[in-house]
């Protein structure tokens, strides 16, 4: 015989889970319930913030590494120089000079010693590699990006290699010249210079011999008009950096 009634407890975090913060977790009590904010997070459980063990320096991160903040936990990343999982970080260089890791030419330059050279493939849907060396002082050279090239460029390039050209294509060929090397075009590299100065002169001469012998005053007047663009927008001052690896890879100057 039961001296007292049974009862069954509801679980409130059933029926109330909507009430705790996103990032907290409901806890069951007989007859009640109570919100705990998950780890990474402080406050009541009805209101829960993210912990900033960077800004506060309660992380693990290696004392050359970098601590980064993310929603309820941390990154760590070590430091220039320095390799490993950001919790343990060892000196790869053992105080040797080194090129630090540099953003330039869309490409990401990871830290190389002194004398080292760094190769990658191009960017931006460009075929080819590029380099770039670290001199012995560890100061980084122009990046190399003469085998940049892009797939258009390539094509076109091919096209007027060819010893007989149609006029028309000559025309239209220097008109999607002057397209791809605008400023509102893909971006150029090394490699799409290179590409644009062999067209130009095969758009004129095939083996020394002028292609334009049988043109017009009107067809002379539009091919030097697209001609004279193509130039200019070679020349503009946004490829400066692009001519500077131009100038190493043809001429060998720093």
């Amino acid at each position: 015989m039961q001296l007292f009634p049974l009862f069954q407890d509801a679980n409130e975090c059933c029926i109330e889970k909507r009430s705790c913060h996103p990032n907290a977790e409901c806890m069951n009590l007989i007859g009640s319930f109570y919100c705990r904010c998950r780890h990474g997070y402080i406050g009541d459980g009805f209101n829960c913030a993210d912990v900033d063990e960077c800004k506060l320096k309660i992380n693990l991160c290696d004392r050359n590494a970098r601590c980064i903040n993310t929603n309820g936990s941390y990154n760590c990343q070590c430091d220039n120089a320095y390799s490993g999982d950001g919790f343990s970080c060892s000196d790869i260089l053992n105080g040797s000079k080194f090129c630090i890791l540099e953003e330039e030419q869309d490409v990401t330059w990871e830290a190389t010693l002194a004398g080292g050279i760094r190769t990658y493939s191009c960017p931006s849907k460009h075929m080819g590699n590029c380099s770039r060396k670290c001199s012995n002082d560890g100061i980084w050279e122009h990046p190399d990006m003469s085998n940049c090239v892009s797939p258009k460029f390539v094509l076109l390039d091919n096209q007027f290699q060819q010893q007989l050209v149609a006029k028309e294509d000559i025309l239209h060929g220097s008109d999607v010249l002057s397209n791809l090397t605008s400023r509102n075009s893909t971006k150029l590299y090394g490699g799409d210079i290179i590409a644009s100065v062999r067209i130009l002169k095969n758009l004129v001469f095939s083996r020394n011999r002028s292609r334009l012998s049988n043109f017009n005053e009107h067809d002379i007047e539009k091919f030097s008009a697209s001609y004279s663009k193509t130039v200019n927008n070679l020349l503009d001052t946004q490829n400066l950096p692009v001519w500077k690896s131009v100038k190493q890879r043809i001429l060998g100057i720093p």
